[in-house]
């Protein structure tokens, strides 16, 4: 497999990923807006991958020399693999847990996977930033955010 190909393959994956996932809040169960608003319970979540498509698309059109050494030396892509894997995860348990639990743990476990292994300031900058975030979306900008279903 040529060494360009090898290194667009997993920014391909990834944009696949996405594409199904939104494609899925598209659901005509999720069709109903909130509080007469012109957003649904699957605004945010879109925004998400509206992000992520576009990272994945410029990855690739865009490959750093990084990259292409790396894929050359054969090194792995763990952390890429992890931080794909962990917005997966925050996706699928908004709606259980609502947006700051899920905040929470995403910010926290963002910060494990790129190198920040200090435990308790992992945990507070984590709550800080989904505190900040649910408070911005939902003052500054009036868009409702998920709630926990659980409880």
């Amino acid at each position: 497999m040529p060494i360009g190909l090898k290194a667009r393959l997993p920014g391909l994956v990834l944009l696949v990923i996405a594409l199904v996932m939104l494609a899925h809040t598209f659901d005509p169960q999720y069709s109903h807006t909130m509080a007469g608003l012109n957003v649904g319970p699957v605004f945010f979540p879109q925004l998400l991958l509206y992000g992520w498509i576009a990272l994945a698309l410029l990855s690739l059109v865009v490959i750093p020399d990084a990259l292409r050494q790396a894929v050359m030396e054969r090194r792995r892509h763990w952390p890429a693999a992890a931080l794909s894997l962990l917005l997966a995860a925050y996706l699928l348990l908004l709606d259980p847990l609502g947006f700051l639990i899920s905040s929470i743990m995403l910010c926290t476990a963002v910060q494990w996977i790129v190198g920040r292994r200090i435990a308790p300031l992992s945990v507070v900058w984590g709550a800080l930033l989904a505190v900040l975030s649910w408070a911005a979306f939902e003052f500054l900008f009036g868009i409702p955010l998920p709630e926990a279903t659980l409880f």
